[in-house]
């Protein structure tokens, strides 16, 4: 995982942020500060357990530091 990434459109800023290794391996959150929108794909669910990709490199150690 690089450092986050910052990109600018159309009066926007749109900030890409990597999660080390929390539920799969290449989870990113998102952010658009103008729109206020805070985008976690499926990093957050509101039912069951969180799934956590162990052969990709989530761990729940890391998931649960995340949250």
């Amino acid at each position: 995982m690089g450092p986050p990434v910052k990109i600018h459109m159309n009066d926007e800023v749109v900030d890409f942020i990597p999660n080390q290794s929390r539920h799969t391996g290449g989870d990113t959150t998102s952010s658009s500060r103008k729109a206020n929108v805070l985008f976690i794909g499926d990093f957050y669910r509101n039912y069951g357990y969180p799934f956590i990709d162990i052969n990709n490199g989530g761990t729940l150690k890391r998931h649960a530091g995340g949250t």
